[in-house]
């Protein structure tokens, strides 16, 4: 069973109470929102390091719907966050989820000494094997001639390990039994999304085997569709950027990959008519805008972009009072339907809309000192 510590006066903390002032949340809302947290850091950020996260992340961990930069920021300035030389990580974390730490390393201490001493036993007991002779004499009362070798000395060790073991299932089978017990109903994952969550983990291994040597990054052309969309998609990125005050962030944006994320997706999402869509819907949202500000990000949180983007055509095509018109009068929006076998841009179009984000980049570049 994994657990933190939670101290009685969290919610008094002065800490607690700038979080509130910072976010509107009301204290059972904060505590709640820190201790889902600190959870989600037991399975993902053991060692309290989220510089691999991003806000969005925290957000979701805590189902957070406000503004997920917002949230970030009143961690660090409320101490919850503190920054170091590399990224961020979660202040105290040693106080608050170190039992759980410790506890694992020792478990491993103690798996380890027990491999060792049954290695110690098969080697003892491999050394102390007696050759089998071609000719076996036979029992001779009185002699020594096909009498039993000694009890050899690795029995020792044979005994020693006999009791550690016994020891070990005495007294850990039973708090397995209830921690699996506890952790099921705390924590019920079951075996299908366990084996799922270790197969999304897999990725990062071969990463890393690529950054060995062992796998070659791939290069996309000038003329294919996915460096195409990746630019399209940067000319859009940059637009609100701009506005949002964080252009200066996107200057060292990599191409290449953004390429790459858009080729990931659209083996999952063959439908070119609903990416280009949500590419040109993410600006008017004020909340998506401000979290999705590259292709990996575009990618992970396509499906939620999507159902984000129907809501509000929903909701536009509700306000506009069906085919009669809006209140006061107002022209409705006409809403793009997905659902038609023609609903998709001509070859025509979308090789337009590529020169368009080709020319605009390669306009900015210039522009560049």
């Amino acid at each position: 069973m994994l657990w933190i510590k939670s101290y009685q006066a969290t919610d008094r903390d002065p800490q607690t109470r700038k979080l509130c002032r910072l976010t509107g949340m009301d204290v059972p809302h904060a505590v709640g929102t820190l201790h889902m947290i600190w959870w989600w850091a037991l399975d993902w950020a053991p060692d309290g390091d989220i510089s691999k996260f991003e806000a969005i992340d925290l957000a979701e961990a805590a189902h957070y719907d406000g503004d997920a930069n917002k949230l970030f920021d009143a961690l660090i300035e409320a101490k919850y966050i503190g920054k170091t030389l590399v990224g961020y990580e979660i202040l105290n974390w040693h106080k608050i989820g170190g039992q759980v730490i410790e506890g694992r390393k020792k478990e491993a201490e103690k798996k380890a000494k027990q491999r060792e001493k049954a290695a110690a036993k098969k080697a003892a007991e491999a050394a102390a094997k007696p050759s089998v002779p071609v000719d076996v004499p036979g029992d001779n009362l009185g002699t020594s001639e096909g009498s039993p070798p000694p009890v050899p000395v690795y029995k020792e060790l044979d005994i020693d390990l006999d009791k550690e073991v016994i020891k070990e299932r005495e007294t850990s089978e039973p708090q397995k039994n209830e921690d699996q017990n506890q952790n099921q109903d705390q924590n019920p994952m079951s075996e299908k999304t366990a084996k799922k969550t270790a197969t999304e983990n897999e990725p990062d291994k071969k990463s890393e085997k690529g950054k060995k040597g062992s796998r070659k990054i791939r290069e996309y052309e000038p003329d294919s569709p996915f460096l195409k969309m990746a630019l399209y998609f940067k000319e859009k990125v940059d637009g609100f950027a701009e506005e949002e005050g964080v252009a200066h962030l996107l200057k060292n944006s990599n191409m290449q990959k953004w390429a790459n994320e858009f080729r990931l997706l659209t083996e999952k999402q063959p439908e070119k008519r609903l990416i280009f869509d949500v590419m040109n819907w993410l600006p008017t949202s004020t909340f998506w805008r401000k979290n999705v500000l590259s292709g990996a990000t575009f990618r992970d949180q396509f499906l939620k972009l999507v159902l984000a983007m129907r809501e509000d055509e929903a909701k536009r095509r509700k306000g506009s009072g069906g085919a009669g018109g809006g209140k006061g009068g107002k022209t409705p929006i006409p809403i793009v339907q997905h659902d038609t076998a023609d609903s998709g841009p001509s070859d025509e179009e979308f090789e337009a809309m590529m020169r368009e984000a080709a020319a605009s980049q390669a306009a900015k570049a210039g522009e560049r000192p």
